[in-house]
């Protein structure tokens, strides 16, 4: 598969690929305006995790767009430069083990140094902006935001879901009085729902 990126300057080819490449890296710059990008056992591990395929392709094209500016227009060898070892969630992760990539695929973000360095380069106005606004949309599905909130957080998941049944059982009373015309419903038992809604989306 074969996509495009676009830009004032000119054309950047991105190939999606299921197979691997050398030194099992699953991205490679190949030419100025030409890279690979292999979802070889990444898209097994994506799976996996919950983590949609789409999501991986769309932050690395979101990667080279930041490397394509970073190097003036160009997609050039020195943005391995920008790499770091350390797992920051950061879109410019090395993620030498590609088990990693789950890290920075869901909720990506620009590190403080990788923002420092783009700091010091002539960038588009409202690039990193954008580019953070965007990193921001690669999510779980609901479900699985949900699943793994209950994963990490049993005990605050256990008190939600305490809280979140009293609130049903109070809620169809009161639209039972409501439905009789006995009773208004009352705003306090409408905020909740739109807390624990806002909180997952």
């Amino acid at each position: 598969m074969i996509g495009k990126l676009s830009s004032k300057e000119g054309v950047v080819n991105v190939l999606v690929s299921w197979l691997p490449l050398e030194d099992n890296w699953y991205a490679r710059i190949l030419d100025e305006n030409l890279t690979i990008l292999s979802l070889y056992e990444t898209g097994d591990i994506l799976l996996a995790n919950h983590i949609k395929l789409e999501n991986f392709v769309i932050k690395n094209i979101l990667k080279l767009s930041a490397i394509y500016c970073y190097c003036g227009n160009s997609l050039s060898t020195k943005a391995y430069g920008l790499a770091h070892d350390q797992i920051r969630k950061c879109l410019f992760d090395m993620n030498y083990d590609k088990s990693d990539i789950v890290f920075n695929t869901n909720s990506a973000q620009l590190c403080s140094e990788c923002d420092a360095n783009f700091d010091r380069v002539n960038l588009p106005e409202d690039f990193k902006k954008n580019l953070k606004k965007d990193l921001k949309k690669l999510k779980k599905d609901f479900f699985y935001r949900v699943y793994d909130f209950v994963q990490t957080k049993p005990k605050i998941s256990i008190v939600i879901a305490t809280i979140f049944a009293l609130f049903i059982n109070i809620l169809s009373n009161y639209l039972y009085e409501i439905i009789m015309g006995r009773a208004n419903l009352p705003i306090f038992l409408v905020s909740p729902f739109v807390v624990i809604w806002n909180y997952f989306t």
